[in-house]
């Protein structure tokens, strides 16, 4: 196979999302560059798992070759690339969020097998801002160094926190690691109310949506809190650490405000405050596998909280 057809194939492939067809274009120990990877990627089957992740963020593809310069070893073509992005919601008025942006491929071949695919592209794109503007009235979590070196370019305010939600990668590849091994969250602006002192439990109990009556030290429930025409502030993981101290930790909402100002209403015998405990999040089929090197406790005993 030629270097021109080689190409040609790989395009069509790609397009048909004919994920068995691309082990056949590659030599064993073939080399793969991508913008999006700081190293490139060797072997063939390294290769074709990265194709099948891409493929797995994208829907109706067309890609159109539009110059081919090509000899019997090598070829470089010019093309562009439509597809419909599902890894990205749609924006605001409905439509979907596409990637349609030109590209450059090199291909070299050796007896019939591609050994080399260097691409270059316009990667913004597949990052919709290549930088968020920081402002420092909002606080930044306990895990801030951890997310600038893994390669965060967004984040959101949540909590008066940032909260990183893009990072230098493909949201194929966030979905193919949540799906397939781990992922690794920062929900440090996920924040904690805490109610301590004597009525913890009946103000925890005017608070929120849930019978609380059989609550014991230890339990972790999810509930609702409302306001008093019944419309949803926030449904926070409910935590009962231990006696006559109850933990809300709560998603974007000011409930440590909300709580103290009922706490005071009331009379209630309790202090209300805000303590620093910045949760991480673990997800994925081998979230588990990872946590046992890391923590004390016998995880087979850890349920779900309901």
């Amino acid at each position: 196979m030629t270097a021109g057809k080689a190409l040609r194939a790989y395009c069509d492939a790609f397009e048909r999302r004919a994920e068995e067809e691309f082990a056949r274009l590659f030599a064993e120990d073939a080399v793969f560059d991508l913008p999006l990877h700081d190293g490139r990627i060797i072997g063939r089957s390294a290769i074709v798992e990265e194709i099948r992740t891409a493929l797995r963020g994208l829907k109706d593809i067309e890609v159109v070759l539009d110059h081919v310069i090509e000899d019997d070893s090598q070829a470089f073509a010019e093309g562009v690339l439509h597809a419909e992005h599902v890894g990205i919601p749609p924006h605001v008025d409905g439509t979907p969020f596409r990637l349609d942006f030109k590209f450059v491929a090199i291909v070299t071949v050796s007896d019939g097998k591609i050994t080399r695919w260097s691409e270059y592209f316009d990667t913004k794109p597949l990052k919709p801002r290549e930088r968020t503007h920081l402002y420092p009235i909002s606080r930044r979590s306990p895990y801030w160094e951890g997310t600038v070196e893994a390669g965060v370019s967004e984040f959101m305010v949540y909590n008066h926190m940032y909260f990183p939600l893009i990072y230098h990668h493909s949201p194929a590849e966030e979905y193919a690691a949540l799906t397939e091994r781990v992922t690794l969250w920062d929900v440090g602006c996920e924040r904690q109310t805490e109610l301590r002192g004597p009525d913890a439990l009946r103000l925890s109990q005017y608070l929120t949506t849930r019978d609380l009556s059989k609550l014991k030290v230890g339990d972790c429930k999810y509930t609702l809190v409302c306001d008093p025409e019944g419309r949803i502030i926030c449904d926070p993981v409910l935590l009962n650490p231990q006696n006559d101290v109850i933990w809300l930790s709560h998603g974007d909402a000011d409930l440590t405000l909300w709580a103290k100002g009922i706490a005071m209403h009331g009379r209630y015998d309790v202090e209300v405050s805000e303590p620093d405990g910045a949760p991480m999040q673990m997800q994925g089929l081998k979230s588990i596998d990872i946590l046992r090197g890391l923590v004390e406790r016998q995880l087979h005993s850890v349920g779900l909280y309901i």
